[in-house]
């Protein structure tokens, strides 16, 4: 008996070293990896949207391709960067963020402004009514069921 209790406490204790290994591997952006597919079909289709809704010249595309490109190498070599804390690597993303946004308005034009503007609104309408209905949804199935009102039949 003792010997399956030491057994198993060692079994134990070696899957708890384990559990305390944080591997440390580059970040690649690939449609490979599971999470990334989950943020590439999350947020992609939307921006794909956007896009085909601005009318974009041939110019412009190939103008935001170039730009999307260099953010992509900017982007990579952040997270690969083991010497920030990953609060300089968030602070670092949201400054590329702020940059990209601003070199997009300075690629389309007025109209395509005012197109995207709008579209920007409609989506985070279509954002606000989707978690408005999680929420009720997850309210409603939290909240017991009141008994209904027996009906008397007279």
């Amino acid at each position: 008996m003792k010997k399956i209790i030491l057994l198993l406490l060692v079994v134990f204790m070696g899957q708890l070293s384990f559990a305390q290994v944080k591997e440390n591997k580059p970040v690649e952006f690939s449609k490979k990896t599971p999470e990334n597919k989950m943020r590439h079909k999350k947020g992609m289709h939307e921006k794909r949207a956007m896009m085909k809704a601005l009318n974009l010249t041939e110019e412009q595309k190939a103008k935001l391709k170039e730009m999307n490109a260099g953010n992509k190498e900017k982007k990579l070599a952040i997270l690969n960067d083991s010497k920030l804390t990953e609060e300089q690597k968030k602070e670092q993303l949201r400054a590329i963020k702020k940059g990209q946004v601003a070199n997009m308005q300075t690629i389309l034009t007025d109209e395509q402004k005012v197109k995207m503007k709008e579209i920007k609104m409609k989506m985070k309408e279509a954002k606000k009514n989707r978690r408005e209905m999680k929420m009720k949804k997850e309210a409603g199935e939290s909240k017991p069921q009141e008994a209904a009102p027996a009906v008397q039949n007279q």
